[in-house]
């Protein structure tokens, strides 16, 4: 019966929107641990570089969110 709810509110839209936004963090978080990777280096330190990383890690994980998204979609 708790199996039958939790399922219930994980395939609603809420729940979908919670679900994807979770992935998404989780991704952000592994790119972002990445870009500190980079910097740990030496490299992308001035200004610039640094919004740039920043911007990219933010495109990156959207992209390779949606991409895992439609992955799952297709596969299942």
């Amino acid at each position: 019966d708790a199996f039958a709810t939790a399922r219930r509110f994980l395939f609603s839209l809420p729940g979908t929107v919670l679900v994807f936004a979770f992935s998404w963090a989780l991704v952000h978080h592994a790119v972002g641990g990445l870009r500190h990777l980079v910097w740990d280096s030496g490299v992308g330190m001035t200004r610039r570089n640094r919004a740039l990383l920043a911007w990219g890690t933010l495109a990156t994980s959207i992209i390779l969110t949606a991409v895992i998204w439609a992955l799952a979609y297709f596969v299942r």
